[in-house]
């Protein structure tokens, strides 16, 4: 399988499907297909692809010099492929950190993300927190961190 890794176009969410889960915090808001797709604008985000399909959007976020929040979402029809999903993330995360001097990179995945909790061990990010009440609906999610020395 060959895939691509490229910035991020409006265009590569035409077919993306989101799973319910990932647009859950979301639905609060009336026009979230907009907050989306303002945020994804906003900040440095790239997209995996395989055959012209988007399977994979990062994004991250700039907090400060050096410090990013990481934000990702793994297209619906490809949940099966988690594996290769892992290290193409691996290999964007660990190029992404050389080019932009970064120090810190930190992420909150909802408590009940079970795939997500994997996918940032397998990425090197330690658990950092519990953060009890964080999301719009209350709910539970664990801050990761990973920190870059040298």
């Amino acid at each position: 399988m060959i895939y691509k890794i490229e910035l991020f176009q409006i265009g590569h969410l035409t077919n993306f499907v989101f799973r319910d889960e990932d647009i859950y915090s979301l639905k609060y808001m009336d026009d979230y297909e907009d907050h989306i797709i303002i945020f994804l604008k906003k900040n440095l985000t790239f997209t995996l692809s395989y055959q012209n399909k988007t399977i994979f959007i990062v994004s991250f976020n700039k907090l400060w010099p050096g410090v990013f929040e990481i934000w990702g979402v793994v297209n619906k029809q490809y949940l099966y492929n988690y594996f290769s999903i892992f290290r193409y993330a691996r290999y964007i995360l660990n190029d992404f950190v050389k080019n932009f001097n970064v120090h810190r990179l930190q992420c909150q995945v909802r408590k009940e993300f079970y795939k997500s909790h994997r996918m940032m061990k397998f990425l090197d990010f330690k658990k950092e927190a519990v953060l009890y009440n964080y999301g719009p609906f209350k709910e539970t999610y664990i801050q990761y961190s990973r920190l870059i020395y040298g």
